[in-house]
């Protein structure tokens, strides 16, 4: 039975008995394989190899040589950009920005607003708060878990078991650098932190 308004295209090879929606536009060299049912609107991209029974949601949007595994579920409005490894059943949530050569593990699940940088290693089961922003080539260890809001300086040295030494005269370890803090009862003289109990018994100068 002849349906006006089918455009097929050159060198379209269609199997046993497929169902074709009317006003869908179907590329150049593209195989469609036996009992798919493709939804209309959808616009396939030259050299997309799809697996057998695949379920395409409609308005979904595929990148060039994107390979979609079997059973894979794309939700709706998720724009995945080439190059992007996608293991078996793996969950994603939508409006999930995932970057370029992003290799996603089996079984990951990712929160919403999560911006991942290029480069990063994320080891299995991490977890990760929402609205967490991670650097560019940081490495998250087995079960590490990070809390939000927790803000750790860079370059900041503190010294191991740093002490003050009392024999007959006052004496400040070297081992005690410029402003290191000590305790709450400690002093500052001339940047050094002495103990409150040398001040009573030394008269400082």
């Amino acid at each position: 039975m002849y349906n006006p308004s089918v455009h097929i295209s050159i060198n379209v090879n269609i199997h046993k008995n497929p169902y074709i929606n009317p006003n869908a536009h179907i590329s150049i060299n593209v195989n469609i394989g036996k009992n798919l049912y493709t939804n209309p609107n959808i616009h396939i991209n030259n050299n997309v190899n799809i697996h057998k029974n695949p379920y395409i949601n409609p308005n979904a949007h595929i990148s060039i040589n994107v390979n979609i595994g079997k059973n894979l579920y794309t939700n709706p409005n998720i724009h995945i950009n080439n190059n992007v490894n996608i293991h078996k059943n793996p969950y994603i949530n939508p409006n999930a920005h995932i970057s370029i050569n992003v290799n996603i593990g089996k079984n990951l699940y990712t929160n919403p607003n999560i911006h991942i940088n290029n480069n990063v290693n994320i080891h299995k089961n991490p977890y990760i708060n929402p609205n967490a922003h991670i650097s560019i080539n940081v490495n998250i260890g087995k079960n590490l878990y990070t809390n939000p809001n927790i803000h750790i300086n860079n370059n900041v040295n503190i010294h191991k078991n740093p002490y003050i030494n009392i024999d007959n005269d006052i004496y400040i370890s070297d081992n005690i650098s410029k402003n290191t803090y000590i305790n709450s009862e400690n002093y500052l003289i001339y940047n050094k932190y002495i103990s409150s109990k040398i001040i009573k018994k030394y008269k400082i100068l």
